[in-house]
């Protein structure tokens, strides 16, 4: 289900999280394979403008809201002890500081934001593309 990246990229995030006492997780475009069901516990929401994808997560037991988060997130004001975002970020949206603007106004104060971006520079994403051309041209 999760590739030997996406893997590690859990056990990381579970490690930080060991000590986390929050129950109100957010799932910003949490997509079909939500990463939070795996390192979270509680009552988490999935967030998504795919309704497909939306319907694979409640699925694996995510209360889930459809919304577009180029315009804004659709709860109040501190309604999430963590909130976690891998992936939609770089590839979705027009204005990164509004979001992020949004993502502080609906965290708690002692809340936790995790953010995951691509880096499509790194060595493993050239490699995938270019091939070896791809790190010396």
């Amino acid at each position: 289900m999760f590739s030997e990246k996406q893997r590690l990229k859990i056990e990381r995030m579970k490690e930080f999280l060991k000590d986390f006492k929050g129950n109100i997780v957010l799932d910003a475009g949490c997509g079909y394979n939500p990463l939070s069901k795996e390192v979270a516990e509680g009552y988490i929401i999935g967030l998504d403008i795919q309704l497909e994808r939306l319907k694979e997560a409640k699925k694996l037991g995510l209360e889930v809201v459809s919304a577009d988060l180029n315009r804004g997130i659709p709860f109040k004001d501190e309604s999430f002890d963590l909130i976690i975002a891998t992936g939609s970020i770089p590839c979705l949206i027009y204005d990164t500081d509004y979001l992020l603007e949004e993502m502080r106004r609906v965290l708690r104060m002692s809340g936790v934001l995790i953010i995951d971006v691509y880096n499509i520079c790194s060595l493993t994403n050239r490699l995938s593309v270019g091939g070896e051309d791809a790190i010396w041209n």
